[in-house]
């Protein structure tokens, strides 16, 4: 039973199907196959234009001259193809060379994406060894192409995109070095404007800082020890001469004015100087026992005045200042042994207070008479010594008031020397590191001016077309072979496929394998099939359509070939050239 029913299921006789379904299995790959040619010869050719560009290193060594310009050779194309592929310059590069002129009124936008589209950059690198002996790769060169459907076009567009790389590498590298200069130049100016103001600075605070500068600090300390040592020496000095006056002083009131006469008897006569002093003092010391009608006090009054015209002179303060000093000594000795109910004691203080009176009133009426004048060698030396020994006092105090006033000076100096030496450095070290930024400005100055020069002799890195663009002589695309090949496999797929269905949904019973399959028993027996007339001529027929349509591919193919493809004469060359070649 189960034979019986898979042997109902009919197969297919494929050697059969070929034969019965010819035209179906050739018309289609015959169509396929002539839309494939037509369409492989009839796309227009493309063709593609290429230039290689070295980028070629600094000529002059970088251990002498060092480029402001330093990037990445691939970073540095890609920048400049930036500037190059601007919608600007593309319009200009198509309105010269008549490109994209068949489409209309086509967008900037458009423009350049269709052109970019067109051309293309690739980058040629090498692996090297640097420094440190790792393996690493750099851009050497790099190519530009572009393509066209027309190969002169191509050329052309490729030289003045090649052009155009090498133009703006030289200006972009020309500005970016004058940039370097010109923008180390100003801040130079700048820093030399810091430079002055702050030499100004400096300037001005030495100026009213003087003498108390940092650089004078020890200094300063050394002048204040020496003064220091100064006053101590110049008090030692007048301590010296005060007493050396004291003793002058007294050996001064020990001796007279005048010089003493002696008399040929050798008596020694006072001068009337010393006998009016005398007079004067025994006047006092009974003026002030007895009472002014006591006949000594007369007779001394008398006497004093008779002298005193004689001599042509009045109470003298400096004479009375000097008993007045005498009495008041002798007094305190007399204090020192008696008490102040003593005669002697009661005496002195009376005669002292008449002294003061006297001196009251001399200093009062000042001296009208003419003073002796001293003729004792003795006075007149110990006088000029004490005369000296003033002037040399008077002479000190000055000194001592100046050692003083410059010791304060000195120690107010010392005092504000941190703030100012803070102050100074803060201003010192502004300046430091201002010269320091100048220097080295200067330094770079010299280097970018040097760098700039190395860039407008094209001395440093450059492009440098060593491949020229050419024109192409066969397209890039369309790769027709590929178009042939595929054209072949879906015509032979097509006509494959057009039988499979035909036969497929034929219900016909054909052989006795197929009726066997339907009826479960084999035949008995099998006629084979008859030709008419009417099949034979149906054949004939179906031959010359076939023959006509190989024929009419063959014409087809070849006025492709020869119009849109490559002329015949060209190929036949070519054939003819790769033949002998080969041999």
């Amino acid at each position: 039973m189960d034979d019986l029913t898979d042997n109902t299921t009919p197969s297919i006789d494929y050697l059969g199907m070929l034969k019965r379904r010819k035209m179906a299995l050739g018309m289609p790959a015959l169509i396929v196959l002539i839309l494939s040619a037509a369409l492989a010869l009839g796309l227009p050719a493309i063709y593609e234009s290429k230039a290689t560009i070295l980028i070629q290193g600094q000529q002059i060594p970088k251990e002498y001259v060092s480029s402001t310009v330093e990037t990445f050779a691939g970073q540095q194309i890609q920048m400049i193809n930036q500037m190059v592929l601007t919608q600007d310059n593309i319009g200009r590069i198509s309105e010269k060379f008549g490109l994209f002129a068949g489409s209309g009124g086509l967008a900037a936008a458009d423009m350049v994406a269709m052109f970019e589209q067109n051309m293309a950059i690739e980058l040629i690198s090498a692996d090297f060894n640097n420094s440190t002996g790792k393996s690493t790769s750099a851009v050497i060169a790099f190519d530009v192409s572009y393509r066209d459907p027309s190969p002169i076009i191509a050329q052309r567009v490729v030289n003045e995109l090649a052009t155009n790389f090498m133009e703006e590498n030289a200006r972009l590298r020309k500005d970016r070095a004058k940039g370097a200069e010109d923008f180390i130049t100003a801040e130079s100016a700048n820093l030399d404007a810091d430079l002055k103001r702050l030499e100004r600075e400096i300037a001005d605070f030495k100026e009213e800082y003087e003498g108390n500068l940092p650089s004078q600090y020890n200094f300063n300390v050394s002048t204040l020890e020496r003064t220091e040592r100064q006053l101590m020496d110049l008090d030692y000095r007048m301590q010296e001469l005060e007493k050396r006056k004291i003793q002058l002083d007294a050996q001064l009131v020990q001796v007279e004015p005048s010089k003493p006469v002696v008399l040929s008897t050798g008596q020694v006569v006072l001068s009337d100087t010393d006998r009016l002093s005398a007079l004067q003092s025994e006047y006092r010391r009974a003026a002030a026992i007895y009472n002014d009608n006591h006949p000594d006090v007369i007779r001394l009054k008398d006497e004093i005045t008779t002298l005193q015209s004689e001599l042509g002179i009045e109470t003298q303060a400096e004479d009375l200042a000097k008993q007045l000093e005498g009495q008041k000594a002798y007094l305190a000795e007399l204090r020192g042994k008696y008490t102040e109910d003593h005669q002697e004691v009661q005496n002195t203080v009376q005669l002292i207070s008449l002294l003061e009176s006297n001196l009251r009133d001399a200093q009062s009426q000042g001296s009208t008479g003419m003073e002796a004048v001293p003729d004792n060698p003795a006075y007149i030396l110990l006088a000029s010594q004490v005369d000296l020994i003033d002037s040399e006092l008077a002479s000190s105090t000055k000194k001592k008031e100046e050692l003083e006033a410059k010791a304060i000076q000195l120690e107010a100096m010392i005092a504000d020397a941190p703030q100012i030496e803070r102050e100074y450095t803060a201003i010192q070290r502004d300046y430091d590191n201002t010269l320091k930024k100048y220097q080295e400005l200067k330094d770079k100055q010299r280097e970018t001016t040097i760098a700039k020069n190395l860039e407008q002799d094209q001395k440093g890195q450059r492009f440098l077309l060593i491949d020229p663009a050419s024109a192409p002589t066969s397209p890039v695309s369309p790769n027709r072979p590929a178009i042939f090949a595929l054209g072949l496999v879906l015509a032979f797929g097509s006509g494959i496929g057009l039988a499979f269905i035909r036969e497929t949904t034929d219900k016909s019973i054909r052989g006795t394998g197929q009726l066997h399959a339907l009826m479960g028993i084999a035949p008995l027996v099998a006629i084979p099939y008859i030709e008419n007339e009417t099949d034979l001529q149906d054949s004939r027929k179906y031959k010359k359509l076939g023959m006509l349509l190989a024929a009419s591919s063959v014409v087809l193919l070849i006025i492709f070939i020869h119009f849109f493809y490559r002329p015949l004469d060209v190929l036949f060359y070519m054939v003819l050239n790769n033949t002998s070649s080969g041999l």
